[in-house]
């Protein structure tokens, strides 16, 4: 390609190829040329040739000549935010066309056209001086073999369109405010595109490789707006769908490029080049929707809960769109109307916050907004209320809620575009999500296991326990003593019935006051009852408690309230040894005494859990005169028979068993005791 200009100031903005082909061999190319038309900028752009190369050996193939055009015209630019008479900036679009024709070639083609100079302004280029800039600009596109023709299309490059209405950036207020430009373009073919930025070309040769455009300190291909601050991220364009992402920081103007691939089944079969310049400016736009809801709720069976959700605008003029569903929880149905009026609406109480009364515009229906589905619409606001009282069987389920707020981006700036009475219009939107967790809410069941309890042999401890819930009172409730000790059924004492039906304990807790139960029941095993319930069982100190030493028992509450857990408390009951005492026999008493010697017998404290003793006297010519099995026998002096009282004399004592107890350290010691005289 060979170009001759007149001038060197005609301030080229940018532009590109598009290429069309319209037959086996035929092809129809459009060179589109943006040129700042600035009154200094006086020089047109006229185009002398096009040469077409081969794109592997960059050798010349066919020089295009007398191109049609140019078509002059000045594109719609700026919109609210941005008015490019304020900044200097005049576009001027020519468009040049030419049919032509070439033979199959596996390499394929390129074309490619220079032209001196940019603009002088450029922020983040090094053009030469601002007043007499030195550097170009070359255009490029890269088209297939003309084989591609199937007999009714073969290839078509991408088509960039007109200069983009948003040509121009917002300068980011933080480093989480994008400023997001749509930069796909259109295929007629379907093929796949791929997106990248490169680095701008220079002029001076047409051949690849291309010469670039040096950058200005602080800038580079990985910086292009030269941003500075940290967290400001690098400007970047989505691969796959053309998306650019800035985060300009500086005013200015800053020129950029666009590398467009194609792919086919897989293939690369081409490629294109948009060169541009926006200015960054600070814009006075919207800012999203603020939706204010907790992330999570979590809400008891059976208890109402009631949660507001609040859409606001930055601007309370504004028209605020709401879109709210939800895959499980029912909206419509959970809704609670606010105070309508005829104008304006109210919440009272709003946001839980007693005598604090929310006053709005009353609310609408909007079908032409975002979707599927209607938006509800307000003015500066939306707010909505739900109640709503889970059931038992909705116990752990998670009811979801997603919301998206929209608010239209007057300046054109928006996250995205929708829609709207068939007009594209921009748009700034939030999105939100909420869980509600149904949860149980453990009843508060009070149950008053006793302490820990130490008795004597023989004594009896009576045992009163029993298990509340004076919040949920209609619940019945279980109370279930056991142990692996012992039955204590075998312990339990039935209530007692009063008048009415009802079953009490007297005197339950030893406070004089009757323990009275509603809707008693025993099944041989738990009692229960309504609200409370109480269960009593006498333990005595006998000998199998105090051959175990201690009891262990375990008292178990359950209701019936959805999602209970029960309440579980032990204690143990200890048992104390009997006291005991070596024995003492005697060798002498008299009858008739009364010192206290008046009967025979063995001095001591026996264990009463191990009575075990025979016990026969004989007189000197061995007649048996006393006998017992008794530990604690007294003789008398009297035969055991008649009751005659026995001569006084030497007998002879046969005693057989066991007596005794426990020592000092609470372990079992007996003592033998057999035949003494």
């Amino acid at each position: 390609m060979y170009l001759s200009l007149s001038s060197f100031a005609t301030h080229i903005i940018g532009g590109d190829f598009q290429v069309t082909q319209t037959g086996a061999n035929t092809f129809f190319v459009t060179l589109t040329v943006f040129r700042d038309c600035n009154p200094a900028n006086s020089s047109s752009v006229t185009i002398g040739s096009v040469d077409v190369r081969d794109n592997v050996t960059n050798n010349i193939v066919q020089t295009l000549f007398n191109w049609t055009g140019p078509v002059t015209n000045n594109p719609p630019i700026g919109d609210n935010c941005f008015d490019p008479t304020v900044w200097g900036i005049c576009v001027e679009k020519r468009i040049f066309t030419k049919t032509f024709t070439l033979s199959n070639n596996p390499n394929g083609y390129y074309l490619a056209w220079d032209i001196c100079c940019r603009n002088g302004t450029v922020a983040n280029l090094d053009v030469g001086s601002p007043s007499n800039p030195t550097e170009g600009s070359t255009f490029y596109v890269q088209i297939p073999d003309p084989a591609l023709w199937n007999g009714t299309s073969g290839n078509s490059t991408p088509d960039f369109g007109d200069y983009p209405v948003d040509g121009y950036f917002c300068i980011s207020s933080d480093s989480l405010d994008a400023d997001i430009k749509d930069f796909s373009v259109t295929d007629a073919d379907g093929d796949d595109l791929k997106y990248y930025l490169i680095n701008p070309y220079n002029d001076g040769t047409t051949s690849k490789p291309f010469n670039l455009v040096p950058w200005q300190p602080g800038h580079s291909l990985a910086n292009i707006l030269g941003n500075f601050s940290p967290g400001y991220q690098s400007m970047s364009i989505d691969v796959n769908t053309g998306i650019i992402t800035a985060f300009p920081q500086t005013q200015g103007l800053y020129a950029f490029a666009v590398l467009v691939e194609e792919w086919r089944n897989g293939v690369k079969i081409g490629e294109t080049v948009r060169d541009l310049q926006y200015q960054a400016i600070n814009c006075s736009s919207s800012t999203p929707p603020l939706i204010s809801i907790e992330d999570s709720v979590a809400v008891y069976v059976d208890d109402q809960i009631c949660f507001d959700i609040q859409v606001t605008t930055s601007n309370s003029t504004d028209s605020v769109y709401l879109y709210i569903n939800s895959p499980n929880f029912d909206l419509q149905g959970n809704f609670v109307q606010p105070n309508i009026g005829a104008n304006a609406s109210s919440y009272s109480d709003w946001l839980g916050i007693s005598n604090n009364t929310l006053g709005f515009t009353n609310l609408g229906v909007d079908t032409n907004m975002i979707g599927p589905g209607d938006a509800i619409v307000g003015l500066g606001i939306i707010p909505l209320r739900y109640c709503w009282t889970p059931e038992c069987e909705d116990l752990d389920s998670v009811f979801l809620l997603d919301l998206m707020g929209v608010v239209i981006d007057t300046c054109g700036n928006g996250i995205d575009t929708t829609t709207i009475y068939g007009d594209p219009v921009s748009i700034l939107y939030s999105q939100a999500q909420s869980e509600i967790h149904v949860v149980y809410d453990p009843p508060p069941t009070l149950l008053n296991a006793p302490n820990d309890t130490l008795i004597d042999y023989g004594d009896e401890l009576c045992i009163s326990i029993y298990a509340e819930d004076s919040v949920n009172i209609n619940d019945t409730l279980f109370i279930q003593p056991y142990s692996d000790s012992v039955n204590w059924l075998q312990y339990f004492e039935m209530p007692l019935i009063n008048p009415s039906g009802d079953y009490y304990y007297p005197d339950f807790l030893g406070d004089g006051n009757d323990f009275t139960m509603t809707g008693y029941l025993f099944n041989g095993f738990n009692p229960s009852a309504i609200g409370k319930v109480g269960v009593k069982f006498c333990v005595p100190a006998d000998c199998y408690a105090i051959d175990l030493g201690e009891y262990n028992f375990t008292y178990q509450a359950v209701s019936t309230g959805c999602g209970a857990l029960p309440v579980i408390q032990s204690s143990k009951i200890e048992f104390n040894n009997p006291d005991t005492e070596e024995p003492i026999l005697p060798n002498v008493f008299n009858p008739n005494s009364t010192a206290g010697n008046h009967v025979y017998k063995i001095k001591g404290t026996n264990d009463p859990c191990n009575e075990f003793m025979s016990v026969t006297i004989y007189n000197r010519w061995g007649k048996k005169v006393f006998e017992s099995e008794d530990p604690y026998f007294q003789w008398d002096g009297t035969h055991y028979k008649n009751g005659n009282k026995c001569k006084a004399g030497t007998y002879y004592v046969v005693i057989n068993g066991e007596f005794g107890g426990y020592d000092d350290a609470g372990e079992r010691k007996y003592y033998k005791v057999i035949d003494q005289k």
